[in-house]
């Protein structure tokens, strides 16, 4: 008797928590993603195609208001002037519609600011984060 109560009891746990597994399962579909990790970013340059590490680097999500680099390690912009725009770790912050993403950055030496725009889509839902649109690299002439 002890054993088929214990028995009972062992069902009724598994089957809550099959029951709490799917109450907490997102409103997304099934689908299969990659292990990779996605990344954006985008060159820039001078007038004569040298790579410049700029200062102020911003990305900006325009419909948000809100910074793409939120968590990430201060110096994103590389010595050869590539920086980043979002990631995958941004799915939550970019809509699966798309976004515009506004990135600036400022010259060390002149101080003239370059901006770029940049289309973006994401989402809770997607797998990884994609460029529709928006540059390679950002020229200070």
């Amino acid at each position: 008797m002890k054993r088929l109560i214990f028995m009972a009891g062992l069902a009724a746990c598994i089957a809550s928590c099959e029951t709490i597994e799917k109450s907490q399962a997102t409103d997304c579909p099934s689908k299969i993603c990659t292990e990779e990790f996605r990344s954006v970013s985008v060159k820039f340059v001078d007038g004569n195609g040298h790579a410049v590490k700029v200062k102020n680097y911003t990305s900006i999500n325009k419909r948000t208001n809100n910074s793409l680099l939120k968590g990430i390690v201060p110096d994103t912009v590389t010595a050869e002037g590539i920086a980043l725009v979002a990631s995958d770790a941004n799915l939550a912050d970019i809509s699966e519609s798309g976004d515009s993403v506004i990135v600036t950055g400022k010259h060390p030496v002149s101080n003239k600011t370059v901006r770029g725009s940049f289309y973006m889509m994401g989402g809770k839902c997607s797998c990884h984060i994609s460029k529709v649109s928006g540059p390679a690299q950002l020229v200070f002439n």
